[in-house]
């Protein structure tokens, strides 16, 4: 086996995981939101309880970034791996 083949498979090993760890950030991201929504609804009046939901949701919000970047670099990754061992192959 050549290194181009191992370093397909490496790379297709890293997507993956990176793949993993995105689906699993939104995941949750998503059970954070429903915790805030289920626990400010007990909070008296429309003014106070938004603000204290809109304010938990911004600090949820900061994730979308690393999540979305485990997102594409797990697809870079898999295209990535994808490439390499086609490549390898062809050539012999």
């Amino acid at each position: 086996m050549d290194y181009k083949k191992i370093g397909g498979f490496v790379a297709i090993l890293i997507g993956l995981i990176l793949l993993g760890y995105g689906i699993y950030g939104s995941y949750r991201m998503y059970e954070a939101r429903q915790d805030i929504d289920s626990k400010t609804k007990y909070i008296p009046g429309e003014s106070v309880g938004g603000f204290i939901q809109k304010e938990f949701h911004k600090e949820v919000d900061k994730y979308k970034v690393p999540v979305a970047l485990c997102y594409i670099g797990g697809i870079v990754f898999l295209l990535g791996g994808l490439i390499f061992i086609r490549r390898s192959s062809k050539k012999r």
